[in-house]
This record gives structure tokens, C-alpha cells and sequence, in this order.
């Protein structure tokens, strides 16, 4: 299964890494340049981009920015 992790603030780095070494397939993904994601523009324009790539999308952001991503 092909996972993307959405990190949107440094704090929530670790929780995504933690989480990536149990789902080997995910990736994570970021708007900040930080170690260990593939930097990305925005969250709804990935998500607006790529919305039949991943199986699942995992947010660590607000609910209002994952919802508002995914209308």
C-alpha cells in the first residue's frame, strides 16, 4: 500500500518518523524543508496533484486543513 504522511510543522516530524518504520511504503511529505520528507508547495495542491497516487493520506495538521484538502 503506498502511503502519504502530510507533516505540516516541525513538531510533528518525529510522530511521522516514528509512524514511517512501522509502513514501510509511506512517505512523508512536508511544506517546511525538513530532514527526512520530500518537500511539497502545499497541502492542497498535493493533495489536488497526486489524489490517485497514494492508497491513504495520514495528516498532522489540524482537522480543518486535512478537511478543507480533501473537498
Amino acid at each position: 500500500m503506498k502511503i502519504a504522511i502530510l507533516v505540516i510543522s516541525e513538531c510533528s516530524i518525529q510522530h511521522a518518523l516514528t509512524l514511517k518504520q512501522e509502513l514501510q511504503n509511506a512517505v512523508i511529505f512536508s511544506t517546511h524543508k525538513l530532514q527526512n520528507c520530500e518537500h511539497i508547495k502545499s497541502i492542497l495542491d498535493f493533495i489536488t496533484e497526486n489524489g490517485n497516487s497514494y492508497e491513504a493520506y495520514i495528516f498532522f495538521s489540524a482537522m480543518g486543513i486535512c478537511v478543507s484538502s480533501i473537498q
